[in-house]
C-alpha cells in the first residue's frame, strides 16, 4: 500500500486517531483557551507516543498544524514557528499537500501580523504553492486571499487586487458563499485604501447580501468594521457609532488579534472625529498595551502614529515626540526579530522546544 492509500485507510488506527483530533480541534471555538490546551495536551502525549516506523509522516503533520495553531492563538508565535520547523524535518508525498498549504498559510499569517514582510511572503508563496498542487480550491483561495492581504505591508494595492480578484473568481465559480463573504471584505477595504469609496461600497453591499439579517461571525465584524471606516470617511459619525457599539459587546470579537486592534482603531478614530481626544488617547492606549502584550509590531506602528496625531491635536509636542521615539524601538525590535528568525532557521531544531 502506497503512502497516499494509507493516508486514507480509515482502518489504521493511527489515521482514524489523528483524523479525530483534527476534527475536535475544529470544532472548538478559538476564543475557548483552556479546551484547546487540553486537546493539544492530549495530540503532543500522543504524538511522542509513537515512533516513527509506526506512524507516517502525515499524520503527524496534521497534529503539528493543531500545535502550531494553538500556539498562535495564545500568542506564543516563537514555540509556533519551533513546531513548525520540527514538522519540515521530514519528508511528505503529494498526500500531505493540503496540511502542508495550511501549516504555511499559518505561518504566512502570522509574519504578516508581526509586520515581517519577506517572511510572510515566502511562507504565503509556499502555501499557495501546495494549495494548487493539493488541488483543493478552498485552499487555494485561501492562500491566494492570504498573499494579498500580505501585500499590504509593502504596500503593493495592484498586487493585492490581482490575487483578491483571482481568488474571487474561484469562489464565484464554485458557489462558495462564505469565502465570497471574506473575499468582498478584503477586495473593500483594498478600494477604501486606494480612495476609491464607491467601489469600496460596492463591495460592502455585495458581502452584506450574503449574510442573513442577524448572522454575525467574525468575518461579519470584520465586514462591519470596513463599513465603519467608509462612514468615517463620510462623515456619518452616528452611524459608525452604532456600528462599533454593535460590536463591542460581541463575545467573538476578542477571537482574532487583528480584527480586536481594527476595532480598538476606529473606536479611537470615533472619539477622534468626534472631538473626544481625551477618549481617544485613552483607547489608543489600551490597545497599545494589547498589542505589546502579543508582540503585534505592525500594529504597534498604527497605534502609536495615531496616538502621536493625538497629542498634537492637543499641543502635546513632547509626547507626541516620545511616540516617535516608541515607534523608531519597535521598528529596530522588528529588524532585531527579523535576524533571530533567520538564526533560528539555522539552529540545530534541538534547541527548540517542540514534540518530534
Amino acid at each position: 500500500m502506497s503512502n497516499a492509500q494509507a493516508l486514507n485507510d480509515l482502518s489504521n488506527p493511527y489515521i482514524i486517531r489523528a483524523n479525530a483530533y483534527v476534527e475536535s480541534f475544529i470544532k472548538i471555538d478559538p476564543s475557548d483557551l483552556d479546551a484547546l490546551k487540553t486537546l493539544v495536551h492530549q495530540m503532543t502525549q500522543w504524538s511522542s507516543s509513537i515512533s516513527d516506523e509506526d506512524c507516517l509522516p502525515g499524520v503527524r503533520l496534521r497534529i503539528d498544524y493543531c500545535v502550531c495553531s494553538y500556539y498562535y492563538e495564545i500568542g506564543d508565535f516563537v514555540s509556533a514557528y519551533c513546531q513548525y520547523r520540527a514538522a519540515l524535518q521530514r519528508v511528505y508525498g503529494p498526500q500531505d499537500n493540503l496540511y502542508l498549504a495550511k501549516l504555511f498559510r499559518l505561518i504566512n499569517w502570522m509574519n504578516y501580523i508581526k509586520g515581517a514582510l519577506s517572511n510572510a511572503l515566502d511562507a504565503g508563496r509556499k502555501a499557495l504553492e501546495y494549495a494548487v498542487a493539493s488541488k483543493n480550491t478552498e485552499e487555494r483561495i485561501q492562500a491566494l486571499m492570504f498573499l494579498g492581504i500580505t501585500y499590504s505591508l509593502k504596500p503593493d494595492r495592484k498586487k493585492q487586487l490581482a490575487y483578491f480578484d483571482e481568488a474571487l473568481e474561484l469562489a464565484k465559480e464554485h458557489h462558495l458563499d462564505k469565502l465570497l463573504r471574506i473575499l468582498y471584505n478584503n477586495i473593500a477595504y483594498t478600494y477604501y485604501l486606494l480612495e476609491d469609496y464607491a467601489a469600496c461600497a460596492k463591495c460592502i453591499s455585495e458581502a452584506e447580501c450574503l449574510y442573513g439579517a442577524d448572522d454575525i461571525d467574525l468575518h461579519r465584524i470584520a465586514l462591519m468594521l470596513t463599513k465603519v471606516s467608509l462612514l468615517h470617511h463620510q462623515g456619518s459619525l452616528q452611524e459608525a457609532s452604532i456600528l462599533l457599539a454593535r460590536v463591542e459587546h460581541h463575545p467573538r470579537l476578542k477571537q482574532d488579534k487583528a480584527v480586536y486592534m481594527d476595532w480598538e482603531l476606529e473606536m479611537a478614530r470615533n472619539y477622534r472625529l468626534n472631538g473626544n481626544l481625551q477618549m481617544a488617547t485613552l483607547q489608543l492606549k489600551n490597545a497599545l498595551e494589547v498589542a505589546k502584550t502579543y508582540e503585534l509590531s505592525a500594529y504597534q506602528l498604527m497605534l502609536l502614529d495615531a496616538l502621536s496625531a493625538c497629542a498634537m491635536a492637543q499641543n502635546g509636542h513632547e509626547e507626541a515626540h516620545s511616540y516617535q521615539a516608541a515607534k523608531t524601538a519597535v521598528l529596530e525590535h522588528m529588524n532585531r526579530e527579523k535576524d533571530a528568525y533567520q538564526t533560528m532557521l539555522n539552529e540545530p531544531l534541538g534547541t527548540c522546544s517542540v514534540v518530534r
